[in-house]
């Protein structure tokens, strides 16, 4: 599918947003997904951003979070946006995950963490983990067994977004004993959510995007489908939004997620090749 007026337009108004709301690494983000620029300038700033452990803080012009597993997951889904895990920055970072997995298997951002919480943030880390060149396999074992032991259709049927994007990124990118299976359900929870508008088209282009397919095992549900959906949930300002109420910071990672829908969906761009 090639890009129609309505995609270039949407993208426009969406450069616009993000120019104005986001900031630098927004900015240069965009622009790398857009085309018009190299990736070379996120990594760079990315790479200022890192621990001496290889952890990074989480991002946004107004938070500023300490280093942790979940500041490192929304730069590695970054660079994966890119296709950008074959650098020295995504191999310190996989170091350091692996240093701080628990005996379990699992990751948590703080002590406090309840079991979903861990259950989403395991499932996501360790999918991007399995996508680098990096992970050693006992670090890929011990997370597929956490998450196994914590696996049921029921989980992903009944529009648990965080938990339909844990398994399914960990599932795509791992050949588990239960990824078929588990996938084939992943696929019809997606789908089925989509049918019955429980997930927008937002999350259901994001989910695909995080797991770089263009649709999953089990669904009718081709990403080329998500396009108009997306047009549609696109705001006056040109952002995109994953629920109201929340900050300026997260309708800039919103956009940003429906630029590259829109870039890897419909073909709207081509990102040139990172270093």
């Amino acid at each position: 599918m090639s890009a129609g007026p309505g995609v270039e337009v949407a993208l426009s108004r969406a450069r616009r947003f993000v120019e104005v709301e986001g900031d630098a690494l927004a900015r240069a983000h965009l622009h790398a997904l857009l085309g018009s620029q190299p990736a070379d300038a996120v990594v760079r700033a990315l790479a200022s951003r890192q621990a001496p452990d290889g952890s990074f803080p989480t991002l946004g012009k107004h938070d500023s979070g300490r280093p942790g597993p979940a500041g490192t997951l929304q730069v590695l889904t970054l660079f994966a946006s890119l296709r950008c895990l074959r650098i020295p920055e995504v191999e310190e970072a996989v170091a350091y995950l692996a240093s701080v997995q628990a005996a379990d298997g699992s990751w948590a951002a703080r002590a406090e963490d309840d079991e979903r919480t861990r259950l989403v943030l395991t499932g996501l880390l360790a999918g991007h983990l399995a996508a680098t060149d990096y992970v050693r396999p006992r670090v890929l074992d011990a997370a597929g067994g956490f998450l196994a032991a914590h696996w049921s259709p029921e989980r992903v049927e009944h529009g648990d977004f965080g938990a339909l994007a844990a398994f399914t990124c960990f599932f795509v990118n791992t050949p588990h004993d239960l990824a078929d299976a588990a996938l084939q359900w992943c696929g019809r929870g997606l789908e089925r959510g989509f049918r019955e508008k429980r997930i927008d088209a937002l999350h259901a282009a994001r989910l695909l995007c995080l797991c770089d397919v263009q649709a999953l095992p089990g669904a009718r549900l081709d990403g080329r489908e998500l396009v108009p959906g997306l047009l549609a949930e696109q705001a006056g300002d040109g952002s995109w939004s994953f629920g109201p109420g929340l900050s300026v910071d997260w309708q800039v990672e919103a956009t940003l997620d429906a630029v590259l829908a829109l870039v890897r969906l419909a073909g709207a761009s081509r990102t040139r090749s990172p270093r």
